[in-house]
């Protein structure tokens, strides 16, 4: 014990700054009061607007190299999910903006709280309507103007066009169910006589045709999409 306690007296006090552990499992780092900051502003935003505890999310703050290599993405967007479904945190790249940006956060939170529904729609034709619908809620949480030229606007009227539809409560209680096969409970909705069109349409989502892929939504409509990829 007296070994231990001299080991860590000779650390510098930087280091152990560096170090301590913080909320949820976190590591703070230099800046960490702005991101505490940002934090509790998310999770009370959350708690206000969709009534879930964002508090017990973990999350973990990386430079780019640890970010890499465990979120295992090389993607240069400012924060990721490390696999919204299959992992059990968020981790933040701090070589990036998105860590000063609350509306960043609440969409990976909102990724972390709908994981069930994650699971059925992480893969392609239908990640890019779970980018919307998780960009859906991230605006209510952190109101703001979408901005036309982000890559997610698309998904976003998508999802939009989708609540609809259907009712932004009924839109809720699936994206964040705790069952399993929300996906299709979703489709079913949007869709009640014609789900496989919702694939379709998720599919034009993808080419990023998102006026087209909002028309065929109505199972009225008579877009004819062609050349599409099988949904799975």
């Amino acid at each position: 014990m007296r070994g231990l306690l001299k080991a860590i007296l000779r650390r510098p006090l930087l280091a152990l700054v560096l170090t301590w552990p913080t909320l949820a499992g976190a590591t703070t780092h230099p800046g960490s009061s702005e991101f505490d900051r940002i934090h509790r502003q998310v999770v009370s935003a959350i708690d206000d607007t969709l009534h879930m505890d964002a508090s017990i999310i973990p999350y973990e703050m990386l430079d780019r190299k640890e970010f890499v290599k465990k979120a295992r993405t090389d993607l240069a967007i400012g924060v990721e999910v490390n696999g919204p479904l299959l992992y059990d945190r968020v981790y933040f790249d701090l070589s990036s903006s998105g860590p000063h940006d609350p509306h960043v956060w609440a969409h990976e939170f909102i990724h972390y709280l709908a994981r069930m529904f994650n699971r059925d729609a992480i893969k392609p034709p239908a990640h890019k309507m779970l980018e919307g619908i998780t960009e859906y809620f991230a605006f209510q949480v952190i109101p703001g103007h979408p901005n036309p030229r982000h890559p997610y606007y698309g998904y976003l009227r998508f999802a939009e066009a989708i609540a609809a539809k259907i009712g932004g409560d009924k839109l809720r209680s699936i994206f964040f169910s705790n069952q399993a096969h929300q996906y299709s409970a979703l489709r079913r909705a949007v869709v009640p006589n014609d789900p496989p069109r919702f694939d379709l349409a998720c599919e034009v989502l993808v080419r990023g045709d998102y006026a087209t892929a909002v028309a065929m939504l109505d199972r009225n409509d008579s877009v004819k999409p062609t050349g599409l990829l099988h949904f799975r």
